[in-house]
């Protein structure tokens, strides 16, 4: 072992526990009706049930279908490519790497008004490989 190398033994499989997301997207609209593209950033956080803290940061740039139900609710569904920041930090040490990603999501929304609406949405986002993390292991997002 050379002076200063951490050596950490981590199980290859954990679960996450519930935790928090929050992300923007702006986008245009095309020709094609139903058919828009955006850039979205997302950040999401969780602990891990080994206890150590787990989040990521996705840059996307997406392509969302959306299909009108009636003047009120729609649904969608999106693909998007990017990058996938994976920060791990387990106590005392701290592990982070980007890697190339992808994302795919469904959803609908309702329009409350003009200019608001409300949604709900489930989302995937994972890294195409396992990325490495600061030497200590390889994982996805």
């Amino acid at each position: 072992r050379l002076p200063g190398q951490v050596t950490v033994e981590v199980p290859d499989t954990f679960d996450t526990t519930a935790g928090w997301a929050i992300g923007g997207a702006v986008g245009l609209t095309t020709p094609v009706p139903g058919l828009s593209f955006e850039l979205e950033v997302l950040k999401t956080a969780a602990q891990t049930t080994l206890g150590n803290n787990y989040d990521t940061v996705s840059i996307m740039a997406n392509a969302e279908y959306t299909l009108a139900l009636n003047e009120t609710f729609e649904a969608y569904g999106s693909l998007g490519l990017g990058a996938v920041y994976v920060h791990e930090h387990y106590p005392p040490n701290s592990f982070e790497a980007w890697g190339a990603g992808y994302q795919v999501s469904v959803g609908g929304r309702a329009h409350v008004s003009d200019q608001v609406s409300v949604f709900a949405e489930y989302k995937f986002v994972n890294t195409f490989n396992d990325v490495t993390l600061g030497g200590r292991g390889r994982r996805s997002a």
